[in-house]
């Protein structure tokens, strides 16, 4: 995956863009959401959005391009963010379906936005559509217990701790709840 995506990246500095729309597209179907494809799929479209932006000889037409690559590119920029902190919940033993269930509220309150490609943000629909593709396809944990291991290891730390200070007290074990 590292030398393709160099590769890509070489295509793109050479200005052969369609090479390396090609090179990209078995790695798309392969690996959707890793990071080295999302992030060569941001650089072709943005390739693509500067060489159409610099076509445009009136002044006006070209503040709309320059105003749609910036929000299809900030659109891309949130799906990154959302599959990395997905993946960072995961990781760090939290359920994974947190931002999948926040898409899922927003969805039912608010509904689908009808013209995502003038919006900075992807719609819910299309947010709880990859999220349950990153969890389903990297067997992320939906139902870990959120915080309670952590809770638990440092709640018997503390506990080991105040009976080492009572014993050096020469205070008798009580209830530490209790005042």
């Amino acid at each position: 995956m590292p030398a393709q995506s160099l590769y890509i990246h070489h295509l793109i500095q050479q200005d052969r863009i369609e090479e390396a729309h090609q090179a990209l597209e078995p790695l798309t179907v392969r690996f959707p959401y890793h990071p080295d494809v999302l992030r060569a799929q941001v650089q072709i479209q943005m390739a693509q959005e500067q060489w159409i932006e610099s076509a445009i000889l009136v002044p006006e037409v070209a503040n709309i391009a320059a105003t749609l690559a910036v929000a299809s590119y900030s659109c891309d920029m949130e799906r990154q963010s959302d599959l990395l902190g997905t993946t960072l919940l995961s990781t760090g033993h939290y359920a994974a379906d947190g931002l999948y269930n926040l898409m899922a509220t927003l969805e039912t309150e608010y509904g689908n936005s009808p013209i995502t490609w003038f919006s900075s943000h992807p719609n819910p629909g299309e947010r709880i559509r990859y999220l349950k593709a990153l969890i389903d396809q990297g067997g992320l944990n939906r139902y870990a217990y959120e915080g309670v291991e952590t809770h638990l290891t440092v709640r018997r730390k503390t506990m080991q701790l105040l009976q080492a200070y009572r014993l050096e007290q020469n205070r008798p074990n009580k209830d530490p709840y209790r005042r």
